[in-house]
């Protein structure tokens, strides 16, 4: 991928991260519902 980033690429970048941090952190979670989870993230 060798055009300039946008804002866009960025955000959806920052976004791959966190959800990458979240599936790694799963099962030190507590179990709760994924609806209640998105709220928090």
């Amino acid at each position: 991928m060798s055009r300039a980033r946008t804002s866009k690429d960025i955000w959806l970048a920052r976004n791959l991260d966190r959800f990458d941090e979240l599936l790694h952190n799963y099962p030190k979670l507590p179990k709760k519902p994924l609806t209640e989870r998105r709220l928090v993230y």
